[in-house]
């Protein structure tokens, strides 16, 4: 019942509305991403529904240079993971470059990622240092099944002052 109430907010474009097709109040990027991972999960996902909003997700994460939102980055990087047999090594590359350089390296915040997206003052350097490692765990099986070499990925530790 759930995909498919998902299935119809879903526009003619692809962009997935919060209450019914087209209703874009707090714009449809995350939402399409975490709709897309949805119907890429599931086997009883309406059909066409990944065919349709994927597009779209490729679009959204390929504009995501100076943009900074740590949830949507994590729904987009599942969704390009979870799409069987489509290689999206460009995008998922993009991702992972800006999110490297958002990490701080140096002083007692070493190791964690700079807040920066709307999310970040409730949930903190903690929130955004977990979702920036969550979705970078992909990367690092994506990378190792393509045989190349990339740094090893430390979870920092976060000190109080």
């Amino acid at each position: 019942r759930g995909l498919a109430w998902l299935g119809n907010v879903i526009d003619a474009d692809g962009k997935a509305g919060y209450s019914k097709a087209g209703d874009f109040t707090y714009g449809y990027e995350t939402l399409t991403a975490a709709s897309a991972l949805c119907f890429l999960k599931s086997s009883l996902e309406p059909e066409n529904a990944a065919k349709k909003v994927m597009p779209v997700v490729r679009v959204i994460a390929s504009g995501q240079k100076d943009r900074i939102d740590y949830y949507r980055w994590y729904f987009l990087k599942e969704a390009l993971a979870a799409e069987a047999g489509v290689d999206d090594g460009r995008l998922v590359e993009d991702l992972q470059k800006v999110l490297l350089a958002r990490q701080s390296r140096s002083g007692l915040n070493d190791g964690s990622w700079d807040l920066g997206d709307q999310w970040s003052p409730p949930g903190g350097r903690v929130y955004t240092t977990a979702m920036a490692v969550l979705s970078l765990q992909y990367w690092r099986w994506w990378y190792s099944q393509k045989s190349v070499v990339i740094p090893t990925l430390f979870f920092c530790v976060i000190r109080s002052a």
